[in-house]
């Protein structure tokens, strides 16, 4: 986990509370694509973005799923995730 300090506040990237990998399948579903599709882009060399040979499998980056997606990996403050995961649970943790 990559922690930063705001105000005296220690602060999170929203990818620090994420797996660091996920699968193909996973990565190519919220593409929008079907994992078959996946892997023809990636055996042609024309996959957006490096993936990680695991095996006989793949495994993506979340990092770079979510630039990908446009998603933004913006700083949160572990005290507000702590509050959020209180109010899920409906007060008890």
């Amino acid at each position: 986990m990559t922690s930063k300090y705001f105000s005296g506040r220690k602060c999170l990237y929203v990818s620090d509370l994420y797996p660091s990998f996920t699968g193909l399948r996973e990565a190519a579903g919220v593409m929008g694509a079907v994992e078959s599709a996946a892997h023809r882009l990636i055996r042609a060399g024309e996959f957006p973005f490096p993936v990680a040979r695991a095996g006989r499998s793949y495994k993506v980056s979340v990092r770079a799923l979510m630039h990908f997606m446009d998603i933004p990996d913006a700083i949160v403050h572990v005290d507000d995730v702590e509050n959020g995961a209180l109010h899920a649970s409906g007060g008890v943790l």
